[in-house]
């Protein structure tokens, strides 16, 4: 039986990262390979590739990441193998540390969606100031 359900949130997983990761994706992939027309073409990514400024940003974000990979990559490395290998004070506190950065994100897009669709966020003022509601006037 469990199993069975281990199947079930497995597929659950791949068909939700397929629909909400990968699907769009490949969408912009697409429109980078198709024309108006529907048919294949090299013309927007070689148009993209000829313009210097676009080679030359495209570069650097290439090189900001491999150097941001690499950093943690080496920083990483060491902490993981000694919070794995050894007892030490604080170590609870250190591995709590660690799962901030992928706690955190949430919350705060929590919040920006609130200033912007909250009861007095962006979209409601701009509502307001437009004459959409009898509220504001």
């Amino acid at each position: 039986m469990s199993q069975n359900f281990a199947r079930i949130v497995l597929v659950l997983t791949v068909a939700f990262f397929a629909t909400f990761f990968l699907w769009p994706i490949l969408q912009i992939l697409k429109e980078g390979f198709i024309d108006a027309n529907a048919h294949f073409t090299w013309h927007y990514i070689t148009a993209l590739l000829a313009d210097p400024l676009y080679r030359e940003g495209l570069g650097n974000s290439f090189l900001l990441a491999c150097a941001t990979t690499s950093l943690a990559f080496i920083v990483a490395m060491p902490l993981a193998f000694i919070s794995d290998r050894f007892l030490f004070p604080g170590k609870t506190s250190s591995v709590s540390l660690v799962l901030v950065p992928m706690i955190l994100p949430p919350f705060v897009g929590a919040i920006g969606i609130k200033q912007i669709f909250g009861q007095y966020g962006a979209v409601n003022a701009l509502i307001i100031a437009l004459g959409g509601t009898r509220w504001g006037r």
